[in-house]
């Protein structure tokens, strides 16, 4: 989908017109608070800790060294927009 520059929605009469730029958003994610957020809308603790093994594991840089991570969800993995819709 290409979307029009925002000027181009207003030329058309809308009168609210949201730009969002999601560039390191889920580099940002607060860890804890997703997971606290997890309790209350997933019952099943093992999903649960999935998901906290998920979000905490090592990260390997370019060099080849391995970084343990305390906030973001991995850029590119499957779950990552589900969580960043919760």
């Amino acid at each position: 989908m290409n979307a029009k520059p925002a000027a181009g929605y207003v030329k058309e009469g809308k009168t609210w017109v949201v730009d969002i730029d999601l560039k390191n958003f889920f580099d940002q994610v607060d860890q804890d608070k997703l997971m606290h957020q997890l309790r209350g809308r997933v019952g099943d603790k093992r999903l649960r800790a999935l998901i906290g093994a998920y979000l905490r594991a090592t990260m390997q840089e370019a060099d080849g060294q391995k970084v343990k991570r305390w906030k973001g969800t991995l850029q590119g993995g499957l779950m990552s927009p589900i969580l960043a819709n919760m």
